[in-house]
């Protein structure tokens, strides 16, 4: 049962939820403590000569990268865990699309942070969404601990958060970033609603990666460059050549560049590309190309899907936009 603000939040916890949540900012704590700790272990940042920086995005492609035409509202919510403690996640909406066009009811999108990151991090990408014409919620996973991931419990979270605002047979497309693109796969290859997946430089944590193999919907993966945040993209070793997906690797990329927004925390330690004209171009291919995909399997424009056919592909290869790992 899930607990919303404004008008619709029920008041009081159970006291178990409490202390799950104490324990979740004691967790927290923790984990800036050991930052701290590890100041000495900075990255460097990824620097771009200009003459290196790719060429400009189609204007076809490049329109995803910017703000879409829908207004949004939001919406708070929280669910307690069947592992014990309590999700928060937030709810984007975009305002006035036709239901008509989805009797089999309007998709939502679910995505997933990183590892010992919050909603908080991904709100940007959701809203975003929203202006595209696609519901979304950003969760908050409240069973990681800096010493366990606990993939398998976030995946339930993401499901049940999923079976709460999109009952029935609504169709559900999961998403993630690092750790949380590994939680997002787990979700989608176990729901049976799930329509399709993104993965935004998904990190596998070295016994999930049967899942890639087993997903059998519309997938893409898009890949940072190799580096110690994302395991040396150990997820796009895991691509099987059989299995029915798109994986991207989009050049200087680094880990941060796939988090909206991200902060001076993660740039840190895992990246961060300057100088900041370099950032901006490049930040916008991952924009686009996230976009027109969730754009193309949950909203309501079809021209998103031209962004993946072949030749669009071939095109930001050349112009240095993106290197295919793998297509089906």
């Amino acid at each position: 049962m899930s607990t919303f603000s404004a008008s619709t939040e029920r008041s009081g916890l159970r006291n178990s939820d409490v202390r799950s949540r104490r324990a979740r900012y004691a967790a927290v704590a923790l984990s800036a403590l050991l930052i701290a700790t590890l100041g000495s272990c900075a990255t460097r940042p990824t620097r771009v000569d200009p003459i290196e920086i790719p060429d400009p995005l189609p204007d076809a492609i490049a329109r995803f990268a910017k703000p879409g035409g829908w207004a949004v509202e939001t919406q708070t919510g929280a669910m307690v865990s069947q592992h014990g403690c309590t999700v928060e996640y937030v709810v984007y909406r975009s305002v006035g699309v036709d239901l008509s066009e989805y009797p089999g009811g309007r998709p939502l999108v679910v995505l997933a942070h990183g590892f010992l990151r919050s909603l908080e991090s991904m709100r940007g990408w959701a809203e975003h969404w929203a202006s595209w014409g696609v519901d979304a919620v950003a969760v908050s996973f409240c069973n990681s601990t800096p010493f366990a991931g606990n993939h398998d419990r976030n995946a339930d979270d993401l499901t049940d958060v999923a079976a709460e605002l999109a009952p029935g047979s609504t169709p559900v497309v999961y998403a993630g970033f690092s750790a949380g693109g590994l939680s997002a796969l787990l979700a989608a290859n176990g729901d049976r609603r799930a329509t399709a997946y993104l993965g935004l430089d998904a990190v596998d944590s070295g016994s999930h990666s049967d899942s890639v193999v087993r997903l059998r919907m519309p997938a893409l993966y898009l890949f940072a460059e190799p580096g110690s945040c994302n395991a040396d993209a150990n997820m796009a070793r895991a691509m099987p050549p059989s299995s029915p997906l798109l994986a991207l690797r989009i050049p200087f990329t680094t880990h941060c560049d796939f988090e909206h927004p991200t902060d001076a925390t993660c740039e840190r330690f895992c990246g961060r590309i300057e100088p900041a004209d370099a950032r901006i171009t490049i930040a916008a291919t991952v924009r686009s190309l996230a976009t027109a995909w969730v754009v193309m399997q949950a909203g309501p424009d079809p021209s998103a899907r031209m962004t993946f056919a072949p030749d669009a592909r071939a095109e930001l290869e050349r112009r240095r936009r993106i290197v295919t790992l793998h297509a089906d």
